[in-house]
């Protein structure tokens, strides 16, 4: 009986998904039987005819997912899975050796958790960080690189204060993601276009129903960090993308409209990055300035997103 399904969704990365692959052939195999899913989004020959090469050392198979959208891959991940735990990484994630085995461990050791998730490391590769890149003074640039680690130590998920998981390096229970309605088909990335958010989306209503998560510092993977997000303009798109997409979901949370607190909320914001700009401007302070210019536009995309919603409704 199958008792773990991993599950990689791709979409025209061929050459990526090979180096995600082959971590998978080295990584140490669990104590139980397992599939891997690779859901090829549109469908791409080139990429079935990859996967097939990999049949002879990975218990592998390969499902077409045709409606454009991550979130539909994974959600056709979840209605094909054999196993009970659907445990995720990215078609072009680096597994370390032990990553299966210390999944599979936390799954075993704590039965109570309806979700998992792993430390993810952003690879570098060649590439300098740039001056103003700076996850210290900026936390959400960890996001736009797609970098998770909360510690060093296996924990609780704690609610109040850890970020929500990412499918980079995350487990759940099949159960309880169809419990929650599945991912959001209307998030997440639709080929080139990035929306994002579907796997948080997922946690976090996993939680509101009663789900406990694991935080699984020893389970770890590598995710290379692209040339592109490492513009300012690139950084300050994901900032506009993720305010705005902030209180598009706090809106249905709430009837469709964004509650009057968080107008003020949002324009506080907006107010104290500006004086937080100065700041950095008066003292020469580059990565202190891009921080501020980073949280003015994630606040101004809360504000027009709020009165976008006014408008509609």
């Amino acid at each position: 009986m199958i008792e773990l399904t991993v599950a990689v969704c791709t979409y025209q990365r061929g050459e990526l998904l090979r180096r995600t692959l082959d971590s998978l052939v080295a990584t140490e195999k669990p104590d139980c039987h397992w599939e891997l899913l690779v859901i090829d989004n549109e469908g791409d020959p080139t990429v079935k005819e990859l996967v097939a090469g990999y049949a002879n050392c990975l218990p592998v198979r390969y499902v077409v997912e045709s409606i454009t959208g991550n979130a539909n891959a994974r959600n056709r991940a979840v209605s094909e899975a054999l196993g009970p735990v659907l445990l995720f990484t990215d078609d072009d994630a680096i597994v370390h050796r032990g990553w299966l085995v210390e999944m599979r461990k936390a799954i075993r050791e704590h039965p109570e958790c309806q979700f998992w998730g792993g430390r993810i490391r952003p690879d570098w590769g060649q590439l300098s960080r740039p001056e103003w890149f700076d996850e210290a003074s900026c936390p959400m640039l960890r996001d736009a690189i797609v970098q998770y680690d909360i510690g060093d130590t296996n924990r609780d998920w704690n609610p109040s204060a850890d970020l929500a998981f990412y499918t980079c390096n995350l487990a759940l229970r099949v159960d309880a993601v169809k419990a929650a309605g599945l991912f959001d088909p209307t998030l997440g990335y639709f080929g080139s276009v990035r929306i994002g958010g579907e796997d948080v989306r997922l946690v976090e209503t996993i939680h509101r129903r009663g789900g406990q998560g694991w935080y699984v510092a020893t389970a770890v993977v590598d995710h290379p960090v692209p040339a592109d997000r490492l513009t300012r303009t690139y950084a300050l798109s994901f900032a506009h993308r993720q305010g705005f997409l902030s209180y598009e979901l706090l809106a249905r949370d709430h009837g469709g409209r964004v509650p009057r607190w968080a107008y003020r909320a949002a324009a506080q914001q907006w107010a104290g990055s500006g004086i937080y700009w100065l700041c950095g401007l008066l003292t020469g302070n580059a990565k202190q300035r891009f921080a501020a210019r980073m949280s003015i536009v994630f606040a101004a995309a809360k504000i027009a997103r709020a009165i976008h919603r006014v408008g509609i409704n």
